[in-house]
């Protein structure tokens, strides 16, 4: 009872304050990666059809409406379970639909202009199989993100902190796999006949705060905090160049390789 009283009054909060509010109760790495799918769209044309493939708390969504609203023509949001999505986003103004869909099976739900996948392809054996599926969801011109953690980071600070780099040996909603390096993604998308556009390293971090959050993952709590969330809205628009080796989220663009090779075209015509 306690914990579903705190979720309605959380959805209550989100809906009265919207961002504000999620930038004070959720953990900044995630806001992070927000930021890394408004600032692509910013280099889109709209309008742009949107699918959010593991949308988890819907914040992708929060975002869109804040700052791309204009640009978003529809919304799709899959997960396991996205019942309380519906009620807690229904004020946002984009056109918005959330599914319920395990995302390891066969599902088709057309193309969109953009896709978006944040932190999932980690939790599955079969990862290959859903990038696949994700590259069929592209249309003609279509851009698909993806962020996942960065493999050598965790295989870095597995030195400093034991099990930081631990895995599950089956699929059962933990970590499978450490994460990825750009190689790697860059295989499936080849794979697909799509090719890299761009890169971002995301949640760089000093040893301190990863410290920190190992405490708490000790001590049975969940990583993911919000009270790092104010040492990094202080440096979010800093100029300095991040450290790969310090960052523990890769981001990654990608397109139609024929698409890529149209658009040059017409460039070179155009010139």
């Amino acid at each position: 009872m306690p914990n579903k009283l705190l979720r309605t009054v959380d959805s209550l909060l989100i809906r009265s304050l919207g961002l504000r509010y999620a930038l004070l109760t959720r953990d900044w790495m995630i806001h992070e990666r927000m930021r890394f799918l408004v600032d692509r769209i910013t280099h889109e044309s709209g309008p742009i059809r949107v699918l959010d493939a593991g949308c988890g708390s819907g914040l992708a969504l929060l975002y869109l409406h804040w700052y791309q609203r204009s640009k978003v023509s529809s919304y799709l949001g899959l997960d396991l379970d996205t019942r309380k999505l519906r009620t807690r986003y229904e004020f946002v103004g984009i056109p918005h639909t959330f599914k319920d869909i395990d995302l390891d099976s066969s599902w088709d739900f057309g193309q969109f202009d953009l896709v978006f996948c944040s932190e999932v392809l980690e939790h599955l054996s079969e990862d290959a199989r859903l990038f696949s599926r994700l590259c069929c969801h592209l249309s003609e011109n279509g851009t698909l993100l993806i962020t996942t953690p960065h493999k050598e980071f965790v295989r870095r600070n597995a030195a400093k902190f034991p099990g930081f780099d631990a895995v599950r040996p089956t699929q059962d909603g933990g970590h499978v796999r450490m994460g990825y390096v750009p190689g790697e993604l860059e295989q499936m998308a080849n794979a697909n006949g799509l090719a890299a556009v761009g890169k971002v390293w995301l949640g760089e971090m000093g040893h301190k705060e990863l410290s920190g959050r190992e405490a708490k993952r000790k001590q049975g709590d969940y990583p993911n905090t919000s009270r790092y969330n104010l040492r990094w809205l202080r440096r979010i628009n800093s100029s300095d160049r991040r450290e790969p080796d310090n960052c523990w989220t890769l981001a990654m663009a990608f397109r139609r390789t024929r698409a890529m090779e149209s658009q040059e075209l017409s460039s070179a015509k155009a010139s």
